[in-house]
């Protein structure tokens, strides 16, 4: 049943206009869809953590990274399968289920994003997200071997997968983005085969069979580690991970693996809680942005990443 948007309304309020800055209006847009994905998990029991620069700001800033606009969240496979189906029909009628099993042009690299309807993304150096709402990113996790050879066969498979991404779609944007238009182009008149949608597929179908449900994934042994259909490649000790505990976010309580500082330590080294220079931080997922398209006149508002509109 899909949350009422009234109810849902008055337990998560639209702060959007509250922000400061038009990078702070994101934030808060973000926030809101994180609460709300909080609230529909702990009515199923569905198990999540926030992964990332997210769980760096909780740790680190108790909330966002002042420069940062974007949110992860990562779930167990099993779990992040669930949360699919639920939020096809119980999403408040305000936010848009994005996901690689339900929207041919979803972004492969990320299986699934939460979207805000109300505003649209204006310019991005990604045109995955140009014209699209302020979203949250949700990866699957799957369970890794410690040992090898299992473990580089593991990686091997996510290679792959990578490789049969980057054929299928194109760069759209970005520094690299006619030198993969050249390569898919060319790929694409001496194999017209691998640049079909079905090589993928395939994979993905195989993936699922033979590696995401097999016996061993199902066994609750292994590492955590982004799943096979996830570009990137990080695993994590389990320890690290289960049981998920409660961490505080801007002033909210949201689910966080058991020992934050053994996942971030994977992610950033061990000085992660001294912020890089402005020179270093990262660039930013889209630098304009509207952010109500229901206001009369519905215009972009720039952001930059030092938390000032520029």
């Amino acid at each position: 049943m899909q949350f009422d948007q009234k109810s849902c309304s008055a337990l998560f309020p639209d702060e959007r206009h509250a922000g400061e800055t038009a990078l702070r209006s994101v934030q808060l847009i973000e926030l809101r869809i994180m609460k709300i994905v909080d609230h529909l998990c702990g009515k199923h029991g569905i198990d999540y953590w926030l992964d990332g620069g997210t769980l760096l700001g909780a740790v680190r800033h108790k909330g966002f990274i002042p420069w940062d606009d974007d949110v992860d969240i990562v779930m167990p496979r099993r779990d992040f399968d669930r949360f699919i189906e639920m939020a096809k029909t119980e999403l408040p009628s305000d936010l848009e289920l994005e996901a690689t099993t339900s929207s041919s042009d979803s972004d492969y690299s990320v299986p699934c994003r939460i979207r805000d309807r109300y505003s649209r993304i204006a310019q991005t150096p990604s045109a995955v997200h140009e014209g699209r709402g302020v979203f949250i990113d949700v990866f699957p996790a799957d369970d890794f071997h410690a040992s090898q050879p299992a473990l580089t066969l593991e990686r091997l498979a996510k290679f792959i997968y990578l490789v049969l991404i980057k054929i299928h779609v194109p760069p759209r944007g970005g520094r690299f983005r006619g030198i993969g238009l050249a390569l898919h182009g060319f790929l694409q008149l001496f194999s017209p085969l691998l640049t079909a949608e079905t090589p993928v597929k395939y994979w993905r179908a195989f993936a699922r069979k033979c590696l995401i449900h097999g016996r061993f994934r199902e066994s609750g042994k292994g590492n955590p580690g982004y799943g096979f259909d996830v570009r990137w490649t990080r695993i994590f000790r389990r320890e690290d991970i289960y049981p998920t505990g409660r961490i505080v976010f801007e002033g909210a309580e949201f689910s966080a693996p058991r020992n934050p500082d053994g996942v971030l330590r994977v992610f950033y080294g061990n000085d992660y809680m001294t912020p890089h220079p402005p020179s270093k931080r990262p660039t930013m997922h889209f630098s304009s942005v509207i952010l109500d398209t229901r206001a009369d006149s519905p215009t972009a508002q720039t952001m930059s990443n030092n938390g000032q509109d520029a």
